[in-house]
């Protein structure tokens, strides 16, 4: 726990920097008023005629303030000094408000820029690493947990301030009488060593609670995205059955935690009043206390004890939020392991000539098969260059591979005679524009979708994208055009509409490369042919990567790469490689038409 709270506390300070001194200063400025504010009522007390007694700590200290207040030019009547009093707390209670604003814009800014560095680790992770994690973990920690420890930041902040003010009135008993203070403080030790134990057990069940709000989100975001698979299975009672029970364990955790919080402040009070009885006995039949230092005591004591159980309170609930701290630094310290070179101070080679993937071999970590081996493939710019194949055979992981998301085990890939190093890539993906099969489009206009792709595009850019991707006529149709929403991940749009919008997202970035992964894949046939007219259109102003397993859309393309296995089975164009009699292409072609 130790070692958690420490990367806890030099986190919060790197993200905070000035704010952290500025909050802990209107911290102290709040106790010193409250201090202000205790010790004017001994003052007063006497001005109104109270019996302080003739000798005692207390009746020294009265004297003390009225004297000091002569020496300033200040009258010690009670009027001025309720006048002063309530100016004091007034001033008290302004200071306390801008404390609590302060804390809680604090606990506000740590979250924002606790999610700020984490999502930056998260998108600068290589793309195995991404491959092999969840997206949910991600979307829990930067919503679930990251709001755990703003609140954890919270309660420390808290337990800060409430230590400020309980010193302050430990200072004063001090001052009082040391005996009854250092009683009444060695019974508190006590107490709070008593409490060891659960604070302990609270934070381990903060890991618990941690692990259990992570599950609950993952089947959140998997099953909100399975709605409609579910309904149409009609599983929506078995959903329910597992959520319910993941939900269930979120309860028992939360609940398991409160009940060790209320047992420590049950048995503190319980405690506090043994002690405090224990030491006004010892007190009065003992030690002989004055009355009047007895009183005084005893206001202090019932004032701060409170304040004692609110510092046990504030730090057990710390002590339970602190794994949500580890859980985020876990997470953060493995995406930036994983993290891939991000510059363009090495550009990548322009593509005039062509691309060449040249004895490329891939295999994914931890896997023991390659699934590329010795791989060949030449594309020329300018040209459509297909890579086919069955399920399963590499064609993703080539697109993958040509984009510069991972990185070939053996072999090496040139631009125009030139290798792409792993600091090129960056700049290198500035050049490609990319459309996958499964399209995501933001719950937003679709101008904004386009200009995802790129902020400084113009109307004019817009549409001649648009154009190029056959999609202005539906677009332009539509009573809002361009500032039309398309609904959650674009839900108000047809498949064929969907993916023409990312044709033009791509072909709005001006690339030298746009790869098509499975983009046609979800299309019926009188949309795809829009497309692929669209493509065509591209011939010989872009280099256009075509990934398919459905080999009927790919008859038009320069030359044809049929991947098997991991290898290159055959190359050519359509006419050649389909007047094969037992070539693959044919056959896989055929068996797709038997399958249709």
């Amino acid at each position: 726990m130790i070692k958690i709270a420490r990367a806890y506390a030099m986190s919060v300070a790197a993200a905070t920097g000035w704010r952290l001194l500025s909050t802990l200063g209107l911290m102290i400025g709040c106790s010193a008023f409250e201090g202000f504010g205790l010790v004017l009522i001994l003052p007063i007390l006497e001005a109104a005629g109270f019996d302080l007694g003739a000798q005692g700590e207390v009746n020294r200290y009265a004297k003390f303030m009225v004297d000091a207040l002569r020496a300033i030019g200040l009258p010690p009547t009670l009027g001025f000094l309720l006048a002063l009093w309530f100016a004091v707390v007034s001033a008290r209670a302004l200071l306390m408000r801008w404390r609590n604003l302060s804390i809680f814009s604090f606990q506000q800014t740590y979250e924002l820029e606790l999610r700020k560095r984490l999502y930056h680790a998260i998108v600068n992770a290589n793309w195995p690493f991404l491959c092999r994690s969840r997206a949910a973990d991600f979307v829990d920690a930067l919503t679930m947990q990251v709001s755990r420890v703003g609140e954890a930041t919270n309660n420390l902040l808290a337990f800060t301030a409430t230590a400020f003010v309980a010193l302050l009135y430990i200072a004063l008993a001090l001052k009082l009488s040391a005996v009854m203070t250092l009683l009444i403080g060695g019974g508190g030790t006590l107490l709070g060593l008593a409490s060891y134990g659960r604070t302990r057990a609270m934070h381990e069940s903060g890991f618990d609670l941690s692990a259990a709000v992570n599950e609950l989100s993952n089947a959140s975001v998997e099953q909100m995205g399975n709605l409609k698979t579910a309904k149409a299975y009609n599983a929506e009672d078995t959903n329910s059955a597992i959520f319910a029970a993941i939900a269930a364990r979120v309860r028992s955790t939360f609940l398991e935690i409160t009940r060790h919080l209320e047992a420590t402040t049950l048995w503190f009070e319980i405690g506090s009043a043994v002690i405090l009885c224990l030491v006004l006995y010892v007190a009065l039949e003992v030690l002989t206390v004055p009355r009047a230092e007895i009183l005084i005591l005893l206001a202090l004591f019932i004032r701060v004890m409170p304040q004692l159980g609110r510092l046990q309170e504030r730090w057990q609930t710390f002590v339970s939020l602190l794994p949500a701290f580890a859980q985020i630094a876990d997470l953060e310290h493995r995406c930036t392991q994983a993290a891939e070179a991000r510059t363009t101070a090495q550009p990548a080679p322009q593509l005039r000539r062509a691309l060449r993937m040249e004895q490329i071999t891939f295999r994914y970590p931890g896997s023991e098969r390659p699934v590329l081996q010795q791989v060949d493939i030449l594309i020329p710019a300018g040209q459509i260059t297909a890579i086919v194949g069955p399920s399963g055979a590499g064609k993703s992981t080539a697109a993958d591979l040509i984009m510069g998301l991972i990185e070939p085990e053996q072999g090496r890939i040139t631009i125009d005679g030139a290798v792409l190093e792993r600091q090129q890539t960056y700049s290198w993906r500035e050049r490609i524009g990319y459309v996958a099969q499964d399209t995501y489009l933001f719950h937003d206009t679709i101008r904004e979708n386009l200009k995802w792709a790129r902020t400084d595009a113009t109307d004019a850019e817009l549409k001649r994208a648009l154009e190029m991707a056959a999609a202005d006529d539906f677009v332009l149709r539509m009573p809002q055009g361009l500032d039309t929403v398309v609904g959650d991940r674009g839900a108000l749009l047809s498949q064929g509409e969907r993916q023409r919008i990312a044709l033009a997202r791509g072909l709005l970035r001006g690339p030298s490369l746009l790869v098509l992964d499975e983009a046609f894949n979800s299309l019926d046939a009188e949309n795809e042919q829009r497309i692929w007219h669209a493509i065509e259109r591209l011939r010989g102003e872009v280099t256009i990567v075509l990934i398919a397993h459905r080999f009927a859309t790919v008859r038009s393309a320069d030359v044809i790469y049929v991947l098997e296995n991991g290898i290159v089975a055959e190359s050519g164009d359509w006419a050649a490689l389909y007047a094969r009699q037992n070539g693959r292409l044919r056959t896989l072609y055929e068996a797709q038409k038997v399958v249709a």
